[in-house]
């Protein structure tokens, strides 16, 4: 199902790639899923994690674009690229403005994604993105990332306009 699919009213965990495509401008559909989140159509949310995750990336293409260190080389290289630019802190600062509630990543999240790891093979983010999903009470989970079919009875629906 694409992002446009997504019923009015529904619960949906949003995955950190929804918010890299959208600052990258890289999707319209995952601009007009958030739209829909800051208008109250859709209850978007999100994990505190999956905004670390945001910011890790914008903060490295932001260094790239710079001619910096890449900020995950060394601690002190991070440390300092983090210091000279902010792009990526105000990016992430935006996202609670759009009407998508951030959730905190406790110990029972990680607990329940360990879980599901065992169930199914999973990569630690995405099982940690589901946990705190079901935690939340998500009928939904919206992704830009192919092969996330299956997720615990979550629906999943991607963005059609990404290869």
């Amino acid at each position: 199902m694409s992002l446009g699919e997504i019923p009015s009213g529904a619960r949906v965990f949003l995955e950190a790639s929804i918010f890299l495509n959208h600052f990258l401008g890289a999707s319209r559909e995952c601009r007009a899923l958030l739209e829909r989140c800051e208008r109250s159509e859709v209850r978007g949310l999100t994990s505190a994690l999956a905004l670390a995750a945001v910011a890790e990336r914008l903060m490295t293409l932001e260094a790239e674009a710079a001619d910096e260190p890449i900020p995950e080389r060394t601690p002190r290289s991070r440390a300092e690229t983090a210091a000279k630019s902010h792009l990526h802190e105000e990016a992430v600062a935006r996202i609670p403005l759009m009407g998508v509630e951030v959730r905190p990543l406790d110990l029972r999240a990680v607990l329940l994604g360990g879980s599901l790891r065992l169930q199914q093979p999973l990569p630690t983010r995405v099982s940690l993105d589901v946990a705190v999903a079901r935690e939340a009470g998500a009928s939904a989970l919206a992704t830009a990332e192919p092969g996330r079919e299956g997720l615990d009875g979550l629906r999943v629906s991607r963005a059609s306009d990404l290869p």
